[in-house]
């Protein structure tokens, strides 16, 4: 998994700068269709939110596609 992620120059609820986050790679190439991402806990420790926090926004992002 190569993906950088980087939510601390974002705004908002960190659930939405997290899907702001992936949007944007997917955007400009970073992240693939079927690439892998972070498990929710690697994501969640790597940026020291909650677990449920990871998994809110990933569910949102599946559900905007």
């Amino acid at each position: 998994m190569d993906w950088t992620h980087t939510i601390a120059n974002r705004q908002g609820p960190v659930f939405q700068r997290i899907v702001a986050a992936l949007s944007e790679a997917v955007g400009d190439g970073r992240l693939r269709p079927g690439q892998s991402l972070p498990t929710h806990r690697a994501l969640a420790e790597q940026l020291g939110v909650d677990l449920t926090t990871v998994s809110r926004a990933y569910a949102e992002g599946h559900r905007l596609g």
